[in-house]
Order: C-alpha cells, then sequence, then structure tokens
C-alpha cells in the first residue's frame, strides 16, 4: 500500500473524493455507494436507502442481490486478501450498522464518514469494525 497506489486510485475515483457531509439522511456513505455503483455499473439499486433506511440492513442488501461472503464479530480481523475489487463492507462504528464503503483494491477502501468529506484510506484500520462483507452476485 503505498503513495503510488494511493494516488493512482484518486485519479481513478476523483469525481468521488471530496463530497461534503450534507448532515441529512441522503448525504454520506450509502449515497456515495449508491452513485458509485450506478455510475461503474456494479450494481443498480433500486433506490438510495440513505433516505428511507436508518441501517444498512441484510434484507436490503439480499433483495438487490448481494451476499454475504464474510461475516466477522467486533474487533475480529480477516485477511485483506479475501477481498475483491467493489465489494462492500458494512460496518458498526457506533451501536449499529452505520456505515459502509466500497473495496478499491490494492488494500484502500473509498467511504464516507459522518461530518466529513469523501475519501481514500486504507482498509487496514476498518477491518476490525467490518461485520459483513458483501458482494454482488453475478
Amino acid at each position: 500500500m503505498t503513495k503510488k497506489v494511493r494516488k493512482k486510485l484518486e485519479d481513478q475515483y476523483y469525481h468521488y473524493l471530496g463530497r461534503e457531509w450534507s448532515k441529512t439522511k441522503g448525504g454520506g456513505c450509502f449515497t456515495l455507494l449508491y452513485d458509485m455503483g450506478k455510475d461503474i455499473g456494479y450494481h443498480t439499486c433500486k433506490e438510495d436507502y440513505s433516505f428511507t433506511a436508518k441501517e444498512f440492513l441484510k434484507d436490503l442488501w439480499e433483495a438487490e442481490g448481494w451476499s454475504v461472503l464474510k461475516t466477522s464479530e467486533m474487533g475480529e480481523v480477516f485477511d485483506i486478501d479475501d477481498l475483491q475489487k467493489f465489494d462492500i463492507l458494512v460496518m458498526r462504528l457506533d451501536k449499529r450498522l452505520n456505515h459502509c464503503a466500497v473495496y478499491l483494491g490494492e488494500g484502500y477502501l473509498l467511504h464516507h464518514l459522518a461530518f466529513d468529506v469523501s475519501r481514500i484510506e486504507s482498509v487496514q484500520s476498518y477491518i476490525p469494525k467490518t461485520l459483513y462483507v458483501i458482494r454482488k452476485d453475478a
């Protein structure tokens, strides 16, 4: 995970970076993933669930054709080699499943934390917070 790799990913996904938090539903990680998925074509969700759901629950992603690849407990660490490009990491950053990020490969993810701007970061520090890894069914 080098600066060169990160720079390459930032150049490739520049139009998803630096998005401001809108402080309302529809302004964070779910919207980022919805927009990116739609633009790139790796999924075709019916809606941006950030407008209708407080949590990214299993029945939502199963209805959209995603399967759980990895289930873990809080604090559990798994091998990033199990991840594939565009897998979604569903995390619990407080008392509920309240965050998700898209894995871009090469050890990096794209996400949008609350009250921050969207960014690319190393996946490593988010692995212990990841409860599910989901992938779109082929």
